[in-house]
């Protein structure tokens, strides 16, 4: 598969969290199903191919260290992810900041995330799968890899969440990095 497919697929997936499907009486707020958040280890813990790739550039970045650094994080170098990739700072209380959010997530929900806070987001149901997601980052500390599904959707869409803790000092976990992709077996319908 191609990323022009993948980054097809994707723009499929998010649009569906959009629009309702035709015929399904399901409201919007119910159509997105997120499992629960996974910690990982190394990218077998990932499906997605571009997100193990992510894996692969990122990690070895962070040597001896605990975390991640913003400043290891080169756009440059992950071009065919970009439009999926966000910052998301943590500030006191858990509450999070979308710093930057890829212009994919922006033409698939319909508006800008960027410098919105997630109490913000326009979505109820939305807003708690990724909350979720954060606060799992932020109190694991490690990796989180999540997945979920589009209900209502033939195929069915299935997608994958990469978030890794950013820290300046090696110890608050400051901001998060995510990526998103589209599972294979979605991609190929």
């Amino acid at each position: 598969m191609s990323e022009q497919d993948n980054t097809f697929s994707l723009r499929r997936l998010f649009g569906s969290l959009r629009h309702a499907t035709p015929g399904t009486a399901m409201p919007l707020d119910e159509r997105a199903r997120g499992h629960p958040p996974v910690r990982i280890n190394g990218e077998d813990g990932l499906d997605s191919e571009t997100l193990r790739r992510l894996w692969r550039l990122l990690d070895p970045k962070r040597g001896a260290r605990k975390f991640l650094r913003r400043a290891d994080i080169d756009p440059g170098e992950m071009v065919y992810a970009l439009p999926y990739v966000a910052l998301i700072e943590v500030h006191p209380q858990l509450r999070f900041r979308h710093r930057l959010v890829g212009t994919g997530f922006r033409d698939a929900f319909g508006f800008e995330a960027t410098d919105t806070w997630i109490e913000d987001w326009p979505n109820n149901h939305q807003r708690g799968l990724i909350v979720r997601g954060y606060v799992a980052t932020v109190e694991a500390r490690q990796a989180i890899a999540v997945q979920g599904e589009i209900a209502g959707t033939t195929p069915l869409l299935r997608y994958e969440v990469l978030l890794l803790p950013l820290s300046a000092d090696d110890e608050a976990v400051g901001m998060i990095f995510l990526a998103a992709a589209l599972l294979p077996e979605s991609a190929s319908a």
